[in-house]
């Protein structure tokens, strides 16, 4: 098997690191006003997910902009405007990757 993405050696080893990554962990999202069932996922906090904040224009307050990611697997139902909460952090779904063959992956972000 082979995409754009990879040939089939590339995708059974991005299918390995992503059963990995999640293990035995399942989260939780908001779609609207529906919940949807729990699902093998797990969030993976990104390099830029380190606290940075950023300052609005015409705000006096500062605003923190974390980044992280949402890894479940091939079949996960996710959207983007999403919504979960993992270790008291509320995160939004922002972009769903369209490359599902081995993994799906999701950019989430603060709010």
């Amino acid at each position: 098997m082979s995409n754009r993405y990879g040939g089939a050696d590339v995708i059974a080893r991005r299918a390995w690191v992503a059963v990995q990554r999640i293990g035995t962990r399942t989260v939780i999202l908001r779609r609207g006003d529906t919940t949807l069932a729990a699902q093998p996922g797990v969030v993976v906090l990104t390099s830029k997910g380190t606290g940075q904040a950023s300052e609005r224009r015409g705000e006096a307050s500062r605003v923190a902009q974390n980044r992280a990611e949402l890894w479940g697997l091939p079949t996960l139902n996710v959207q983007a405007g999403d919504r979960l909460t993992e270790g008291g952090t509320a995160y939004v779904v922002v972009f769903v990757r369209p490359d599902r063959t081995a993994a799906t992956v999701a950019d989430l972000e603060t709010r």
